[in-house]
């Protein structure tokens, strides 16, 4: 048998059922597949928008619910805090004290020191 080249060109249903009375019953069915594939499609569609709308619903700030979130994790935390007891707490404050004089002093000192030089020169 020769092979038929085919032209690119589609046939009408009214040239289906002129050449092939069983090609009416097919166009029939690939109808009914096409309807069902279209009605899927728009299925899908519409579950994608519903989808959307639900995820824009919970991406909405609950500004209450955060605070009150907040509020217990900051609790938690400070439960997880270790306070230093009162002999620290004594030394720190001692040895912050003293090294807040030592450059008080020694800026002061420096202070007067330039003070004369400049002083010194411009007089």
């Amino acid at each position: 048998m020769a092979k038929k080249k085919k032209t690119g060109r589609k046939k009408t249903s009214g040239q289906r059922k002129k050449n092939n009375p069983g090609a009416v019953a097919t166009t029939d069915k690939t109808n009914q597949i096409a309807q069902q594939r279209d009605i899927k499609q728009q299925e899908k569609r519409a579950e994608k928008k519903t989808s959307k709308t639900k995820v824009k619903e919970l991406e909405k700030p609950n500004y209450i619910e955060q605070l009150t979130t907040f509020f217990k994790e900051v609790k938690a935390e400070f439960k997880k805090i270790t306070w230093a007891n009162k002999k620290e707490t004594i030394a720190t404050t001692v040895v912050v004290l003293a090294i807040t004089f030592f450059f008080a002093a020694y800026l002061g000192l420096v202070d007067i020191i330039f003070s004369k030089i400049i002083s010194l020169l411009l007089y």
